[in-house]
């Protein structure tokens, strides 16, 4: 039976409802209309048979309809048995797969179980081997690493020593050079002064045998000291009493000088005289420490070049301009620290110091 056949008792039911509420208006119509009509009955009866055949027809199908739903109640409940037969059978089955499959899995976990604790205990063992094996490969790579940096510092010092011994003779070869390179050195630079000052001396010497030289020489020593002993008196009777002299009808005559004027003159001049001597000792002193300082063999080529330039025309040189030959000599060596000075200034900006002391001293 499908859904629509259930659904048709239900439809039926709500129909015999229906009906019998109008029966119960009919009736109700029908004593109205008896009190009302004397002829209705008749047709009042007619319409209940037909309402009676109506509602007979209808029973015979709820009856068809009940005796349909019974059959099928019947169907549904033998249903129901085989399910529940089903089930428990199930359920049975279940439960006997349940208690086998559990056997089974205890059986296959506790067998697992000691295959794991085999496994553990042969790691356990194999960690045990390896452990030792380690322990083993440590120490003999501790001793390996010991007899290694042994042999290795044994052989650094070894080597350091050869180093040293090596170093020290090269240090002692390389003194013993120094020192006879720097005795060799001193011995040419001993033979060249010797020669330098041998010819030095020699010039000296034909300067000396030059008469007019020897003139120059005392002329130049001498007459600064007959200078002093002839202006000296004259200076202190003048700083007695300063005058100063004045032509007067053709006479030279001396005039004195206020005591004002004498006091001041006095101080001024021997302040002044002061002055000069001390500007020209510390001149002269420090010209000579200079000298001194810058003496090379450029300094000696050029006394010997002067000496031997005054030897050959110095009588020719004082014939033409009336000038001491020392004198000479001293301004020539003036001179030539002049240009000395210059050539350093020009050495120095050129960053050619080097080059310039191998000219002053080769």
């Amino acid at each position: 039976m499908n859904l629509k056949d259930r659904m048709q008792p239900e439809s039926l039911c709500q129909e015999k409802i229906k009906i019998s509420k109008e029966n119960e208006k009919n009736t109700d119509t029908n004593n109205t209309l008896s009190s009302l009509n004397p002829s209705a009955p008749e047709t009042i009866m007619k319409k209940q048979s037909e309402t009676i055949q109506m509602l007979s027809s209808q029973v015979s199908e709820l009856k068809s309809a009940t005796a349909d739903l019974r059959a099928e109640l019947l169907s549904v409940q033998n249903l129901n048995q085989l399910l529940s037969t089903n089930n428990q059978r199930l359920s049975k089955e279940n439960d006997d797969l349940r208690n086998n499959a559990g056997i089974e899995s205890r059986k296959e976990l506790q067998r697992l179980k000691e295959k794991w604790r085999a496994i553990e205990a042969d790691n356990e063992k194999l960690r045990d081997q390896v452990d030792m094996s380690s322990v083993r490969a440590v120490e003999d790579a501790r001793y390996a690493r010991w007899t290694t940096e042994s042999w290795a510092k044994r052989r650094i010092s070894e080597c350091e020593e050869d180093a040293e011994n090596r170093i020290c003779k090269a240090k002692e070869k390389t003194k013993q050079a120094i020192s006879c390179a720097k005795g060799q050195v001193a011995a040419a630079k001993r033979k060249q002064a010797v020669a330098w000052s041998s010819l030095l001396f020699t010039l000296l010497c034909c300067l000396i045998r030059n008469r007019s030289f020897v003139i120059d020489v005392k002329t130049f020593f001498l007459y600064p000291i007959r200078w002093a002993r002839n202006k000296i008196p004259v200076y202190f009777t003048w700083l007695i009493k300063p005058y100063h002299t004045k032509y007067i009808d053709h006479k030279e005559q001396m005039i004195y000088f206020s005591n004002r004027a004498a006091w001041f003159l006095r101080i001024t001049t021997v302040l002044a005289i002061l002055a000069v001597v001390i500007f020209m000792i510390v001149f002269i002193t420090e010209v000579c420490r200079y000298y001194r300082k810058r003496w090379c063999l450029l300094s000696l080529r050029v006394v010997i070049a002067t000496q031997a330039s005054l030897l050959v025309f110095g009588d020719a040189f004082r014939e033409h301009v009336p000038i001491n030959l020392v004198l000479l000599f001293f301004m020539i060596q003036i001179l030539y620290l002049i240009v000395l000075v210059c050539l350093d200034c020009h050495y120095e900006c050129e960053h050619k110091l080097d080059k310039w002391f191998e000219i002053q001293n080769s």
